[in-house]
């Protein structure tokens, strides 16, 4: 069973605090070129499998996206280093937490009420925008509204917790999140 609630377009409310404002802009490291889809039966650690790193900063009053403080990928996870940033959710490739995975990290702390606003999965030419299939969620990032479309957009689904598979609406298809405790 999913943990999911499928809403159409505009049907669900969010906090104001995740809705109203512009988005803020970030210089950022140069862009990475975008992990590219590979076969289901691959698992990680096998050759063409990337893995990325995403640091958001929080959402801060009156702003509707989190900020990208950084961002950077490998074929190797360990050389993303280990940093004083909070994991906030890892997504992956495959359903069951398999393939290529990016993990996008909190620059101030866990998630709370406001939480963080990724506006576009494709980030900086990160191309994820069309391969989550599942994803993780850490330090009280409980809630998670998946958007078809950029900038919440589309069709919606809730998810709480983890998500071992996004099923057959959602997969390939979330453009942009919002998680919150």
């Amino acid at each position: 069973m999913r943990n999911s609630i499928s809403l159409a377009s505009g049907v669900v409310a969010l906090s104001a605090t995740a809705l109203t404002a512009t988005a803020a802009s970030a210089n950022t490291t140069s862009p990475t070129p975008a992990p590219t889809a590979t076969s289901n039966t691959q698992t990680p650690g096998d050759p063409g499998t990337r893995h990325c790193r995403i640091v958001l900063d929080r959402l801060q009053p009156g702003e509707k996206f989190s900020r990208v403080i950084s961002r950077t990928c490998s074929d190797n996870q360990a050389d993303l280093g280990i940093n004083a940033r909070v994991d906030l959710m890892t997504w992956y490739e495959h359903a069951d937490y398999g393939g290529s995975s990016t993990t996008v990290k909190g620059d101030y702390g866990p998630c709370d009420q406001e939480g963080y606003g990724i506006r576009d999965t494709g980030i900086g030419g990160f191309e994820w925008r069309l391969i989550i299939s599942s994803f993780k969620v850490y330090n009280n990032c409980n809630w998670s509204q998946a958007y078809t479309n950029t900038n919440y957009g589309g069709t919606v689904n809730i998810f709480y917790q983890n998500v071992r598979n996004v099923g057959s609406d959602m997969n390939d298809k979330i453009r942009s999140f919002i998680i919150h405790a």
